[in-house]
């Protein structure tokens, strides 16, 4: 007969079996992000269309003033811009078409001077073509604003898991205190620092796309698009989390504290009690003790199952609550079962360090 041993993966594999396991999390949030940024549009638009048209009108209007609402008043602008939109093209969102209009700027503004009923439509508003242009780059700029809002909810999620189920906390730390030191130097030298990084993450880009067998080079605006703004949506992300941390520690120290002072009042109680003890020379039967709350120091020593002297307590606790539901105890047994208890607690180096100094 051969017995198989089942041997435990070392810490370097467990190392690895965590980085890979948080690597597909990653891309399982990044699938998130995508269901993020679709529900927040679906909110807005439940809760009130008329924001997209406040913010890309910067407060002017609420509706589609400058094409559904021109269109209304008869200026025909549609039919104006058709020259920029191909043939058979009936784009679905309003952000497509204004990006096939914004193909060639100068000619838009040219094709929508030429309309004179517009021209006259946009006076009487006290507004002008630049604001339409305008209008239509912050339409169009909707969903990146939307992408970075769900790529921070993306990130905090993808954080507190780290957090919660890979106990990386030092490590979320180390990692957020140098992004925020990075995007903090680039906002004091005005974006010089991070730009000067472009040729790095670009042969970095170039280098990982030959290994996966694509070969597109990393653009100057994508570059921009993760250092200015996915960046400091991560920060963001993590600041989150720090302040979260700072909160929940907050309440688990305060929690802490009243229980190491329950537990400090039902330690001297068990002092007096065993001196009490001590003095009673008939051996009398003890049918209820009341002068010691040992359910606060069973609870203590059943949140700390890493110290062995308050796992040791706690047996000694679980035969003591066994023993006393069952008979009831003489003075001396119930002194020598105290006293075993009282002895595991104070070579506990949980309590001699936080509770009894």
């Amino acid at each position: 007969m051969f017995a198989i041993l089942k041997q435990k993966p070392d810490k370097m594999t467990l190392r690895a079996l965590k980085v890979t396991s948080a690597s597909i999390v990653f891309l399982v949030i990044l699938f998130f992000i995508v269901i993020v940024y679709s529900l927040l549009y679906e909110l807005v638009n439940v809760l009130d269309v008329k924001a997209y048209f406040r913010y890309a009108s910067e407060g002017k209007f609420e509706q589609d003033f400058y094409f559904t609402e021109a269109e209304k008043a008869k200026t025909g602008i549609r039919s104006s811009l058709k020259v920029f939109l191909p043939d058979d093209v009936a784009p679905s969102r309003l952000q497509e078409y204004f990006k096939l209009y914004l193909q060639d700027e100068t000619l838009l503004k040219k094709k929508m001077n030429e309309n004179n009923k517009y021209i006259e439509y946009l006076k009487s508003n006290n507004v002008t073509v630049d604001d339409a242009v305008l209008y239509m780059k912050r339409i169009i700029n909707l969903d990146e604003i939307f992408l970075y809002a769900a790529w921070y909810v993306g990130m905090l999620l993808f954080i507190l898991i780290l957090y919660f189920l890979y106990k990386w906390r030092i490590s979320i730390f180390i990692l957020s205190g140098i992004l925020y030191f990075i995007l903090v130097i680039d906002s004091f030298t005005a974006g010089i620092f991070l730009d000067a990084f472009f040729p790095v993450f670009q042969n970095i880009h170039s280098y990982s796309g030959k290994v996966i067998g694509t070969f597109d080079l990393l653009s100057y605006d994508d570059y921009l698009r993760i250092s200015k703004s996915f960046l400091p949506a991560i920060r963001e992300a993590a600041l989150t989390f720090i302040i979260l941390d700072t909160v929940v520690q907050s309440l688990k120290d305060s929690k802490k504290r009243r229980r190491s002072s329950r537990f400090l009042v039902a330690y001297v109680e068990l002092e007096f009690t065993l001196h009490f003890l001590s003095e009673i020379k008939e051996n009398l039967i003890i049918t209820n003790l009341k002068t010691v709350n040992l359910e606060e120091i069973y609870d203590l020593c059943k949140e700390n199952k890493s110290d062995e002297y308050m796992m040791k307590a706690k047996e000694k606790l679980d035969e003591w609550r066994k023993i006393s539901r069952n008979k009831n105890m003489t003075v001396f047994e119930s002194y020598e079962r105290l006293l075993n208890i009282r002895n595991y607690l104070i070579k506990s180096k949980f309590i001699r360090e936080n509770i009894i100094r």
